[in-house]
């Protein structure tokens, strides 16, 4: 997940909805980990993007 984050550009992130995208990239991540024996879930509850000396919060 942190090398979705790193590899998303700041304009994707600030453009979009975070929490979604992020959210969505989550799920796609514990889906593809799942497996008959074991079943991965996510849950994103707030997001804080630190950048340039703005905080944004979601």
């Amino acid at each position: 997940m942190q090398q979705y984050v790193d590899d998303s550009s700041i304009n994707e992130i600030m453009d979009g909805n975070a929490k979604t995208l992020f959210s969505d990239k989550a799920a796609e991540l514990a889906n593809d980990m799942s497996s008959e024996q074991i079943c991965i879930s996510s849950e994103i509850s707030s997001i804080e993007i630190h950048n340039a000396e703005a905080e944004i919060t979601q």
